[in-house]
């Protein structure tokens, strides 16, 4: 049987301090790294840029035109991330996370079984530290063990919904039934970003009022008593001041049903470009690999 190979993706904005260590730590396991920088002004996209030429094609870097603001859809661009690996495996991490040594021999070993089965998805726990990768120190125990779906088959109908907080789907509204493997994502945000969160917070408010798949599940997660002041809440945040009864209310009612939501995102210009299906898919997945229509998102590479 051919190897099942693995790949790298991840996309990166301003992250000099921390890629470096990711794709050090990743390039004696994997087979292809693929990073999208998505306006990047720190060194970064110049630091890919060298990376690329020097190991082309095994690191491939694309540059993304996405300004970041509320409409930033972080769904879309994982999404476009994955899609761009030619592996048969994508394994996702961020910038500020690693996976152990170990945590690889774990993933190798499940890999030609799971190709075998098309088993579609992994999931992952995740260790939030309060130190630096060679310093780890104590993890927070608290969010503990915040499990993550990073490693899919590579599939074009797979990719991830929502502007944030994305969750990974297979098809139009399926969501996946991942298995869960016994290794760890270490994650060193408080190390490559310290411990102020507040301006990312405010961004990711801002994304998610203005996201209303987001907006609607927040509706339905809270107790049917509560949510107008659940809404409140969350808009609040955003506008920074309380909202009006009748802000409020105007908010609520533009909160579509899922079914809208879902109606929305297919016929989209968006949907159509970055998930684009030139042919009927056939019963067994689509594993060969290859690059998604990425023309929406206006994507070039090195």
């Amino acid at each position: 049987m051919a190897k099942v190979t693995l790949g790298l993706s991840t996309f990166v904005r301003n992250e000099i301090k921390a890629v470096p260590g990711l794709i050090e730590s990743v390039m004696p396991h994997v087979d292809s790294i693929v990073v999208l920088d998505t306006g990047s002004a720190d060194g970064t996209w110049e630091y890919l840029q060298r990376m690329s030429r020097e190991y082309f094609p095994s690191i491939r870097a694309y540059r993304l035109d996405m300004p970041q603001d509320e409409k930033f859809h972080f769904g879309n661009v994982r999404t476009v991330a994955a899609h761009l690996n030619e592996c048969h495996y994508v394994l996702m991490l961020d910038a500020d996370e690693r996976m152990t040594d170990e945590g690889f021999a774990i993933i190798h070993d499940e890999l030609p079984k799971a190709y075998a089965r098309k088993w579609y998805s992994f999931a992952f726990c995740r260790h939030n530290w309060f130190g630096s990768p060679k310093e780890p120190g104590e993890y927070d125990k608290d969010s503990y063990p915040d499990w993550q779906i990073r490693l899919i088959l590579n599939n074009k109908e797979i990719y991830w919904r929502r502007a944030v907080h994305e969750f990974c789907v297979y098809g139009e509204s399926t969501p996946m039934n991942s298995i869960l493997l016994d290794a760890h994502i270490e994650h060193f945000h408080r190390h490559f970003h310290g411990t102020d969160n507040s301006a990312r917070h405010e961004w990711y408010v801002s994304i998610a009022t203005n996201d209303k798949e987001y907006r609607y599940y927040e509706y339905e997660a809270a107790a049917p008593d509560a949510r107008e002041q659940h809404v409140r809440d969350l808009y609040a945040r955003y506008l920074k001041r309380t909202p009006t009864k009748q802000e409020v209310d105007t908010w609520v009612a533009s909160t579509l049903s899922i079914s809208d939501i879902e109606r929305q995102i297919i016929q989209s210009e968006e949907y159509r470009n970055a998930h684009s299906r030139e042919h009927e898919l056939p019963e067994a997945p689509d594993t060969d690999g290859g690059a998604e229509d990425t023309s929406f998102y206006r994507v070039h590479e090195v």
